[in-house]
């Protein structure tokens, strides 16, 4: 991860954010150097990552998996978050990778993702071994001009996408 790296091989490990800015991570110039998790990257059983109160997630790039985003054995959850212009092979924004029934990605409140781009799979997420969860009745959900080879902008492997009680969604 370009801006923070969190292993945990025990117990697992949790970055927490609340109104902040994370952009221009994963590179050098025009040139992308990160291999998974452009910005955050948080491995281990339980891992996650949580950001609340208006975080901003824009312009992050890995090569292979996340552009701004990646967690391996655990979950993502956003609230209240704008999500735009990140860049990886697969989950082009955020990927969650070997998350189990327990783990996966879920947002709530008023969140935007838009212009994130994956060459492989999953334009804004993708989820490998979890589920996707969209909640709450103040829940506005926004996804534009998210692309990928397939899942332009959500892609699950081994798992389901759930959205209850939302209060709008524009696609």
């Amino acid at each position: 991860g370009g801006m923070f790296y969190s292993f945990w091989t025990d117990g697992g490990g949790n970055v927490q954010m609340t109104s902040a800015t994370i952009s221009g991570n994963g590179k050098n110039g025009d040139e992308i150097v990160t291999d998974n998790g452009g910005a955050v990257y948080v491995t281990g059983s339980g891992a996650g990552f949580m950001a609340t109160g208006e975080a901003s997630i824009t312009g992050n790039a890995s090569v292979q998996n996340g552009g701004a985003l990646y967690v391996n054995g655990g979950s993502i959850s956003l609230a209240a978050n704008s999500i735009n212009s990140n860049k990886a092979g697969n989950g082009g924004a955020i990927y969650v990778a070997e998350s189990g029934t327990n783990g996966g990605f879920s947002a709530s409140g008023i969140t935007t993702m838009s212009q994130n781009e994956a060459t492989g799979d999953g334009g804004a997420v993708y989820v490998d071994g979890g589920n996707i969860n969209i909640t709450g009745a103040q829940s506005e959900l926004t996804l534009s001009s998210n692309n990928a080879a397939r899942g332009g902008a959500f892609f699950v492997n081994g798992g389901s996408i759930t959205a209850n009680n939302i209060g709008s969604a524009e696609v």
